[in-house]
């Protein structure tokens, strides 16, 4: 557990440093439009059941995107990417989405 300073009050937090990492997913968000793409998916997307709960779509979108963007992986784990973007190869939403991802 971190320990709770001075500087950690809401009143501080007016001055604090935005990291280059949360400047550069703020400008993703602006630039993306993730409420549409995130409707292309829903409809597909798997319902959550008794026995696991799938990671929401909303950030499942994002960390495919962010794979293809940095060349990187291991992000929530390979196999739920793998599926989620089987899931979009398979009802062709991967040409829709080409637009953000090249």
């Amino acid at each position: 557990m971190r320990q709770i300073t001075l500087a950690c009050q809401p009143i501080f937090e007016k001055y604090a440093r935005t990291s280059r990492r949360e400047q550069s997913l703020n400008s993703m968000d602006v630039v993306v439009p993730w409420a549409e793409l995130e409707a292309l998916s829903a409809p597909y997307y798997p319902k959550a059941s008794k026995v696991r709960q799938p990671i929401g779509s909303r950030t499942m979108l994002p960390i495919c995107f962010l794979l293809d963007w940095f060349n990187t992986s291991h992000a929530p784990d390979e196999t739920t990417i793998l599926n989620f973007r089987h899931l979009l190869e398979t009802h062709a939403l991967c040409g829709q989405f080409t637009v953000w991802c090249n």
